[in-house]
């Protein structure tokens, strides 16, 4: 999504997570949503970028209303977050989840608001430097639940990984001109759900898909199966369309693997369709039109200038004395000791 001046997206495996249903805004609206499917056991990111603004902005992550780590940049770029810290050298990812019974039975504990949102609140502010000593590193549950029921999708914390030590002392954010409260520019909620909700809910509109003439057609299926209701009944066939993937040169990062083919610090790739398909479902229903979008950060790793500082306190982990200077803008990759190298640690988007 783009509004007032700044981009957010959320990516899984490595690919831009597609919108839907907008909420109608104006310049003048301070905040714009959208649906996204989330899949349970995927590990996300959270994406934002400023498009010139020319103002130090710092951003503020709430997953179901709980603040989480976020970052600062000086005017200009692109960063990302992909978890929580779980120690001052340790990371846990972000991750979509699922409640259980053990969950369901602890959901008056733990009456979250905002539940089923990931919101990004970019504010306007000043630092001044050199702050107060870091804040200490909060626990995190394992899923955040609120009121959901057992089975339903929330969001989670993966295993801890090892990550790039956290720094001593914190900026303390204040407002331009020195006030108490940095206002906030701009605010983006993704409201997430299982895709199969957005469908039923006519969020996400769908097709049905019929196998051509002479294709085969999957074991156990029925021409005859009228699996779905779907209005109107009287659908008739439409062409196939199948996403035809190119081979891309070899990546950097052995580790990772991709057909698409690719354009230097581009996110969107435009994908031929052919008119064939080896074997389908009978009948079965796929997203209208989806979108393949390969994320390509256009920075190496974040600067680890600003984290915020969790659950108890919203204020923004910084480098120590001798490395506000670097701090305070964007630094390139290798110019801060203990900085890690592009793809060193588990969910990061693989730089190009």
């Amino acid at each position: 999504m783009k509004h007032r001046g700044f981009e957010a997206f959320i990516v899984c495996n490595n690919h831009v997570v597609n919108e839907y249903g907008f909420t109608p805004v104006s310049n003048d609206t301070l905040e714009i949503a959208c649906w996204i499917p989330a899949t349970p056991g995927e590990k996300f990111t959270v994406v934002w970028r400023d498009l010139g603004s020319g103002h130090k902005t710092a951003g503020y992550i709430y997953l179901d209303g709980v603040v989480v780590p976020g970052r600062f940049l000086d005017g200009r770029g692109e960063t990302y977050r992909t978890g929580v810290r779980s120690g001052k050298g340790s990371e846990r990812p972000f991750v979509f989840s699922m409640t259980t019974r053990d969950d369901e039975e602890q959901k008056t504990k733990d009456d979250l608001r905002n539940v089923g949102t990931i919101r990004l609140r970019i504010k306007r502010c000043e630092s001044d430097t050199p702050g107060r000593p870091a804040n200490p590193v909060g626990p995190y549950p394992e899923r955040l639940v609120g009121k959901r029921r057992a089975g339903e999708t929330c969001i989670g914390f993966g295993k801890s990984k090892p990550y790039y030590m956290q720094a001593q002392y914190t900026w303390k954010v204040v407002g331009p001109g020195g006030s108490k409260k940095a206002p906030t520019v701009v605010s983006f909620a993704f409201k997430y759900r299982p895709m199969d909700w957005l469908i039923d809910h006519g969020i996400v509109q769908i097709s049905v898909i019929h196998p051509m003439p002479g294709a085969p057609v999957a074991p156990g299926t029925s021409d005859d199966e009228d699996e779905y209701d779907l209005e109107p009944q009287n659908i008739k066939p439409a062409d196939v369309q199948v996403i035809q993937l190119h081979r891309a040169p070899p990546l950097p990062d052995p580790r990772v693997q991709s057909n698409l083919s690719l354009q230097s610090n581009s996110r969107v790739q435009s994908i031929p369709m052919v008119q064939s398909i080896p074997m389908v479902q009978s009948n079965s229903r796929v997203p209208s039109n989806p979108r393949v979008q390969f994320y390509t950060p256009t920075v190496a790793t974040p600067t680890p200038q600003a984290e915020a500082a969790g659950t108890t306190s919203s204020g923004f982990y910084a480098w120590n004395h001798e490395m506000a200077s670097n701090a305070a803008g964007a630094a390139t990759p290798g110019n801060h000791p203990g900085a890690p190298t592009p793809g060193s640690y588990p969910g990061t988007p693989n730089p190009q």
